[in-house]
């Protein structure tokens, strides 16, 4: 970066020689380890150095940064230190380190803890030697660390690794940020690009390399067209399809007509369906004139250089959809068979890799995914240190930002770097598979999807498992998929089944679930990511025997329950259907059972087993069982076999797939209170008094007081937590709370409770208690008339619960309807089918269970659970992750969790649980707690305030005039929102200066008023406002995702300065005012104004000023924001009237143009027509009023059309003639 384009700050500005300057902003954090690349003063002691914390590096030096779990970056430093770089070097009088040459040194490295003892060593006593004693003892010190280094590192391995260990390069100790290469040019970022994508298979044959061949430069649609015509006539050349003849453009028009009408999910089916259907209008074709013909276009098995081809496009041409829009000009597309199929948007090093997405879906919005450009499924946005990739969401649609992800690798590591998303994901045969195999096409909201990199990695473990399986062996542990909760695990299971479908690598593929799921959410998922004709589901345990024993192809992919499937094996064992069972044995049968955690509890799992004992089994979990969580039941290990991948809860959470949980322990009685209970007890003691008076009785009081809180809960009475007194300080703490959790009312919560007796009480106490409150309960409806008046009270709740279902939203349900009750309280709650766009007052707050919907259950709008139940292991993580699907996170930032009951226990069982299920990587599983998240507000803000200060601006009134600052401040805004969001939940409040934890610990002053954060959020408003009008002027706007109407900026804004408006203007009206109290109040509104926009705080001066000399007079009950609105509707008119009076346009017409602002400027047909009512007289001589000269007609109109579009689009206003200036 040139010295006059740095701005001053304090992260120090590496270059090859190390530190050059002190600049603001970073391009990394962390430890590194720093090479020169070229430009080197002294070759012979090559410049190296590692370095920690945030740095800014320029493209004249390598980063490096070592693989953590093998090598240490200072180690890595002296030891490349000590290679003979100078020989290594390229290039004249500007000696240049390659990077390729740079990871291919070799190099001995000793066990990690040694190099971290050397590293640390050398790094210390580098720090000790002066300046001059460096220079001076040079030569001897370099000479003494080679020699202990090779002795060190000699004796190391042959003490670890033995004496035969060979030398390894540095590649395989460090991985380097973009191979040490800086793009300052986003062209030569794009060269890169295409050079690496040719060396991976984007080329042909003995054509590899040859970018001619192989690289189409800047195409326009009709050049690909024709290139398509030209593949699709070499590969259907065979006298059954093209005979010889090529393709005319009418038949091509044909394709095309076929795929501009359809959207990404639709031109799935077509590219899936591997040929497309013409009519030959040829005449030079004579045996197939007029017939229709099938035409190959793609074959997801035809991965092989010859057998398909590949190309790639260089800065495609699009024309533009809109007359008033720009053309646009792509960076890459990659064509198969002539299709392009994946776009790719590039940014240079430095660059925001949401600034490409965004560059694709303002594309989307345009529409410039037509025609050809139809057939993009995969979108890929990469700068050089970042990717992410996702599927078309189709014309028309921005890109939603929840979908796009990050590839990995199979132990679940992000892969950012450049080179490396191009070698794993678009790779041939990677990218070709990724089309063919990895895409679905959703039923249920007909939009593309394409998998996750850990969907891939289970999906092709599967597969390979039935490919190899040896049917013949009594072996079948096929192995299971440990994916948690809410990624994507039907889509996984559904995408393997298809696939050994697809292949016959089984006769039949058999998905079971438990009957709770059957009918409902994973069904309707299955059959909307497959024709109907292939997923079959069966109606009962006969249909299912029948579809299982016959051979007819849409039976090959069966849906069905683990109770039918077990009522079908019970048949077998009895020998009943003996003969009809036996043709199904000697079948090869795949079983895949989702959520097997639940569906192979018990004997049915075992009966399945025994009735087809050659059937190769699979199981999907979110929560394995293991022997720490087994209890008294087989491991899921024992049951399935091997683990084949894992996607923990922690990897979900990283990846934000899912939210992470905010658990609060809510304790209804306080600990001393039970101890003291629990001595009084056993010491059969009236008071404490008597016990501290008696030494004997005061032993046991000590023995408590020693115990821990887990082992008191642990003897409490049965009953403890059954009383009036605790179940009324949990509904005390829910609706105390509510508002603030729910927020305000917009999210729903589930309550679990310990039993259905429990869940009764609690329903009627809070329909006693919270009227208002819309709750209902869900459990098992069974009676057991062996247990008398229980049974009754449980009768007679089930029909109070109807009632009041009926009573609060209408549909009418008896006992023997429970099941439809059930299904329309889920969907309900889950906004589902009829309910989608259920209204406020028919939403469902608060849903009572034991254990139902604690499985299974999936809905973005439940974001609380509160628990007055013990939960441990799967149970727990099950239940937790009713709470944790993503919605907007301004709204939404993590799952809730109340617990009451016994809750030192549940804490503990909560840690014991996380740390099975997330492997011990628990960062990030938790939300911060209130005093970090406040902390981060005040470190965040002072980070905004330095920027404006920086600019010249201290009270942020307005916004800096350069753009990138402006995306700094948009992008440091979105991380104090998300903060602030969440301190919000956690009970943050204004007026509170210092904040504390639940148990009132970890105190922290707030440094963030509330009037500087209205002034930030009115700075993004107007930001977001400058952003549109980049995007009329076809320019792209920053992402500024900040979400204001989540927090009703501008209600908050108005009530405030309302406020300090009226104590101001009372206190004028009032008796006897001072003048110096007067001031001393309209410097404090004054103070204020900044919350306002810019025209507002114009505005608003104006008013005050008409205060003061008396031209306004301030009616009673008039607001602040009444008089800015009635003063800018005043302006708003007089600047209306301005261009009426000059250009004599029609007055109502403009009116219309401006308060209906369209999206284009000719949109509708409106400013033409106001355009025709222009004055030819009055434009002339407003012409030549601001151009100092006569003009043509024409001259004139085209002037008066131009400023009447940026009046209206762009808020610019009319110019003033020379006559009105002076």
């Amino acid at each position: 970066m040139a010295a006059n384009l740095r701005i001053s700050g304090s992260t120090p500005y590496y270059g090859a020689n190390g530190i050059q300057d002190y600049v603001d902003g970073y391009t990394h954090e962390g430890e590194f380890v720093l090479v020169a690349e070229d430009g080197a003063n002294d070759l012979k002691n090559y410049p190296v150095k590692c370095v920690k914390g945030r740095i800014w590096v320029n493209n004249h030096a390598h980063v490096l940064q070592s693989k953590n779990e093998i090598a240490d970056n200072k180690f890595l430093a002296f030891a490349i230190s000590q290679a003979d770089i100078e020989a290594l070097l390229v290039g004249g009088g500007r000696a240049k380190l390659n990077a390729e040459t740079l990871m291919e040194i070799n190099m001995l490295l000793p066990k990690k803890q040694e190099q971290v003892s050397i590293g640390n060593y050398f790094t210390n006593l580098d720090h000790l030697i002066s300046l001059h004693q460096r220079k001076h003892f040079s030569i001897v010190m370099l000479n003494t660390i080679i020699q202990i280094i090779e002795i060190i590192c000699l004796c190391c391995f042959s003490l670890f690794y033995g004496v035969d260990y060979n030398y390894k390069m540095v590649r395989n100790y460090c991985c380097q940020e973009g191979m040490g290469v800086k793009f300052e040019k986003e062209a030569d970022f794009e060269e890169a690009v295409i050079d690496l994508l040719l060396k991976y298979g984007w080329s042909n044959g003995n054509e590899t390399g040859s970018r001619e061949k192989n690289v189409i430069k800047y195409p326009t649609e009709e050049d690909l067209i024709q290139n398509w015509a030209d593949i699709l006539y070499k590969n259907n050349s065979e006298r059954s399809r093209l005979n010889g003849v090529k393709l005319n453009k009418d038949e091509m028009q044909q394709i095309i007509d076929q795929i501009k009408i359809a959207t990404p999910y639709a031109i799935n089916g077509i590219i899936k369906g591997k040929s497309v259907t013409i009519k030959r209008t040829n005449e030079e074709d004579r045996e197939n004139f007029g017939k229709e013909i099938s035409l190959n276009i793609y074959d997801p098995k035809k991965v092989r250089a010859g057998e398909s081809r590949y190309q790639v496009v260089q800065q495609p041409k699009f024309s533009r959809k809109h007359s008033k829009l720009q053309d646009r000009r792509g960076d890459l597309m990659l064509l198969i068979n002539g299709m392009p199929v994946i776009h790719i948007e590039l940014k240079r090093s430095g660059g925001n890799v949401e600034e490409a997405r965004g560059q694709i879906s303002k594309y989307c919005e345009e529409n410039i995914f037509e025609g050809i450009f139809s057939l993009v499924q995969i979108f890929v946005a990469m700068t050089p240190e970042d990717a992410i990739y996702f599927a078309n969401p189709s014309s028309g649609k921005a890109v939603n930002p929840d979908f796009c992800f990050h590839w990995a690798d199979i132990e679940n590591n992000q892969i950012r770097d450049w080179q490396e998303v191009v070698k794993h994901l678009l790779s041939i045969p990677m990218a070709h598979e990724l089309i063919g195999w990895y895409t679905i096409a959703d039923d249920n909201d007909c939009v593309l999807k394409v998998m996750r990199s850990y969907q891939y990695y289970a999906v092709h473990k599967i597969y390979e498992k039935t490919r190899e399986h040896d049917w013949d062996s009594k072996d079948g542990q096929g192995g299971y998929v440990w994916h948690t909760t809410g990624s994507g695990k039907t889509m996984t299971s559904f995408k393997a089944a298809e696939l050994i479908a697809r292949d016959k690598l089984a006769d039949k593929v058999i998905f079971l679930m438990d009957r709770i799921e059957l009918g409902t959410q994973s069904f309707r998922e299955y059959t909307a990511f497959a024709d109907e004709d292939i997923v079959q589901e069966t109606g009962n345990s006969g249909v299912l025997l029948s579809k299982m024993k016959g051979n007819h192809p849409k039976d090959l992919l069966i849906v069905s329950s683990i109770q039918k499937m077990d009522r079908v094996s019970e048949e077998a064992v009895s020998l009943r259907r003996e003969k009809e069972l036996e043709e199904i044995r000697k079948k090869r049968l795949v079983f895949i059972f989702d959520e097997c955690h639940r569906t192979t509890n018990g004997d049915m799992f075992a009966n399945i087993r025994k009735a087809f004992p050659r059937a190769l089994l699979f199981g999907f979990t979110g929560t394995p069982i293991f022997d720490e969580n087994a209890k008294s039941s087989l491991s899921t290990a024992d049951i399935f076999g091997d683990n084949l991948h894992t996607y923990t809860i922690a990897d979900g959470i990283r990846d934000e797939n899912v939210l992470g949980f905010d658990p609060t322990m809510v304790k209804i009685y306080a600990d001393e209170d039970l101890k003291e209970e629990l001595t009084k007890d056993e010491c059969k003691a009236k008071d404490m008094n008597e016990i501290r008076t008696n030494p004997k009785k005061l032993e046991v009081y000590q023995k408590y007081q020693n115990m821990s809180e887990v082992d008191i809960e642990a003897k409490l009475p049965k009953g403890q937590y059954d009383s009036d007194n605790y179940r009324d300080g949990v509904i005390k703490d829910i609706k105390d709370h509510w508002d603030r959790l729910s927020f305000g009312g917009k999210f729903h919560a589930i309550f679990a409770t310990s039993s259905i007796p429990a869940a009764i009480d609690y329903y009627r106490r809070f329909r006693r208690q919270w009227p208002e409150l819309k709750v209902t309960s869900l459990f098992d409806k069974n009676l057991d008339d062996t247990k008398g008046e229980q049974s009754m009270d449980k009768e007679r709740g089930l029909v109070e619960i109807l009632e009041g279902y009926q009573h609060q939203f209408g549909p009418d349900f008896d006992i023997a309807r429970w099941p439809e009750f059930k299904k329309d309280v889920t969907r309900r709650l889950a906004h589902k089918e009829n309910y989608s766009q259920v209204e406020k007052e028919k939403q469902l707050d608060l849903l009572i269970v034991v254990d139902q919907l604690l499985t299974g259950f999936d809905s973005k709008f439940v974001n609380t659970l509160y628990l007055d139940k013990l939960l441990d292991y799967q149970n727990l993580i099950q239940a937790f992750s009713r709470t944790n699907r993503i919605y907007n996170r301004n709204e939404k930032p993590f799952g809730i969790i109340r617990y009451y009951r016994s809750p030192h226990t549940m804490k503990k069982n909560m840690d014991d649980a996380f740390a099975l299920f997330a492997r011990k990587r628990e960062d990030g599983i938790f939300a911060n707690k209130l005093p970090s998240n406040v902390e981060n507000m005040n470190q965040i803000f002072e980070q905004i305030q330095d920027i404006f200060v920086a600019n010249g601006i201290l009270d942020m009134s307005r916004l800096p005039e350069d753009e990138s600052t402006q995306a700094r401040i948009a992008q440091l805004t979105r991380k104090f929102q998300e903060s602030y969001t969440s301190a919000r939940l956690q009970g943050f409040d204004w007026n509170k200066v210092v904040v504390s934890d639940e148990i009132g610990k970890d105190g922290i002053e707030v440094k963030v008023t509330e009037k500087e954060y209205l002034t930030l959020l009115m700075r993004c408003n107007e930001m977001a406002k400058r952003g549109k009008e980049r995007n009329r002027a076809g320019a792209f706007a920053y992402d500024i995702g900040v979400n204001l109407s989540a927090i009703q900026n501008e209600k908050i804004t108005a009530e405030y300065l309302d406020r300090k408006f009226k104590i101001w203007t009372d206190y004028r009206n009032g008796k006897n005012p001072i003048k110096e109290r007067e001031e001393e109040l309209l410097k404090e509104l004054e103070k204020n104004l900044s919350t306002l926009s810019e025209d507002d705080q114009n505005l608003a001066r104006e008013i005050i000023r008409d205060i003061e000399t008396g031209r306004l007079e301030v009616e009673e009950g008039k607001t602040f924001r009444d008089y800015i609105a009635s003063y800018g509707e005043s302006r708003k008119n007089r600047e209306i009237r301005d261009p009426v009076e000059k250009l004599g346009v029609d007055e109502e017409k403009l009116r219309d143009l401006v308060m209906n602002k369209p999206k284009y400027y000719k949109e509708g047909g409106r400013a033409v027509a106001l355009e025709n009512s222009i004055d030819d007289k009055l434009a002339r001589k407003y012409y030549q009023r601001v151009h100092h000269r006569e003009g043509t007609n024409l001259q004139a109109i085209r002037y008066a059309k131009k400023v009447l579009k940026e009046f209206i689009m762009y808020d610019h206003p009319i110019p003033f003639g020379e006559e009105e200036e002076k």
